[in-house]
């Protein structure tokens, strides 16, 4: 099992410092009250949305705990590893041997993987061979060693118990980081052991300032940050897919103008269209390197066209009980505008559940396209849609 190991030991970067993290105070100063109280609990579960900083703040924290020479910023008011001790020297290396990051990709090398298969899941296997069976070795260059779980809602009930076992008793050098977008999925007993630092969406100006910061013309930013609702990791895979040339603004416009002209699309095929956009997107995520099975870009693809489609009927909303100052995309006022007169604010809101539901049903695996057909269905069936150039027949 060679291959693990090594992969193990490539999960290395830089390490941030707690100021490189944006829009995260709240959590950053738990994690450091608890620090400066001496008394650290053995397991941490890093819950939020995907994209807000997790990872980011687990590799800061984890340069914390492993530093030999911690540094304390009277400014920042931060206490963060001082990046010049062996430990930090080790970890900018990615040769650490006190961090064991268990990402999805090592599931291919764990002694119960199927020859072939691509694994969605940390199954008990993973969690024996990369971190039950590791815990009894003792630090090497720190007097801590730590332990990052990502997308710790990808673990499976065997994998949990397994965990378990370490949670109710481990060493008092082992720490252990879950990350996880859905803590509400892993079992109780784990969460009632994990000290639980809460993340939160980032405000869409500071999603687009940090955008803009990277390049972005500013109307695309604030665009791409309302569509990434408020994750700055999805802000920037969405500014890669526009690079890599998927026309966002135009492939949601040409989905809005269907949706506000219903009759004349059910005509033209718009659910046709919107799987065509799913699969371009789809294709589009895998060139840019992120990783992923083809199944799950595909999903992502289809979350993406729903959060289109669930930010123009917000924006709907919004124009019918407030004004056009109040909507996030101005891009679309005019058929923000139509949809809004056309439907009023109920029509709105029931458009707004369909997509929540759609919504659920995509992450539960159901088939896309029927998803799609119903949800356009049901969104034409709110108020009186307009037809322009269509007949009601």
């Amino acid at each position: 099992m060679g291959g693990g190991a090594n992969r193990l030991q490539q999960t290395g970067v830089v390490v941030p410092g707690f100021t490189d993290i944006v829009g995260q105070e709240k959590a950053i100063q738990a994690l450091q009250q608890a620090y400066h109280a001496g008394r650290l609990p053995h397991c941490f579960l890093f819950c939020g949305p995907k994209g807000v900083g997790k990872f980011t703040t687990a590799l800061a924290w984890t340069g914390l705990l492993l530093c030999r020479q911690p540094q304390y910023d009277r400014k920042a008011t931060l206490t963060s590893a001082c990046g010049k001790c062996d430990t930090c020297q080790a970890l900018a290396k990615g040769a650490c041997p006190d961090l064991l990051v268990l990402s999805r990709e090592l599931c291919q090398y764990a002694e119960d993987a199927e020859e072939g298969s691509v694994s969605t899941e940390f199954r008990k296997g993973v969690i024996k061979e990369f971190l039950v069976s590791k815990v009894a070795l003792r630090p090497v260059l720190s007097s801590r060693r730590i332990f990052i779980v990502d997308e710790a809602e990808r673990l499976n009930t065997e994998a949990q118990n397994a965990l378990l076992k370490v949670l109710e008793e481990p060493p008092h050098y082992c720490h252990i980081v879950l990350i996880c977008a859905r803590p509400q999925v892993l079992l109780s007993t784990v969460r009632s052991r994990s000290y639980k630092i809460e993340f939160s969406r980032l405000p869409h100006a500071v999603v687009s300032a940090e955008l803009i910061r990277c390049g972005l013309e500013d109307k695309l930013a604030f665009y791409i940050a309302a569509l990434s609702n408020g994750s700055l990791g999805l802000a920037k895979e969405l500014a890669a897919l526009e690079q890599a040339g998927v026309r966002l603004a135009e492939v949601n416009r040409s989905v809005l103008v269907g949706l506000v002209d219903g009759i004349q699309a059910v005509k033209l095929g718009l659910a046709e269209a919107i799987m065509g956009h799913i699969e371009n997107i789809a294709m589009a995520w895998a060139r840019i390197g992120v990783e992923a099975s083809a199944r799950e870009h595909r999903r992502n693809a289809s979350r993406l066209m729903l959060s289109m489609v669930l930010l123009f009927f917000q924006d709907v909303l919004r124009f019918a009980v407030l004004d056009a100052d109040s909507i996030s995309n101005q891009v679309h006022l005019d058929l923000v505008t139509d949809m809004a007169r056309a439907i009023g604010p109920s029509g709105a809101s029931g458009a707004i559940e369909a997509i929540f539901r759609a919504g659920s049903a995509i992450d539960a695996m159901a088939n896309e396209r029927l998803v799609w057909e119903r949800l356009l269905l049901q969104v034409w069936g709110y108020g009186r849609i307009p037809t322009f150039g269509g007949s009601s027949g």
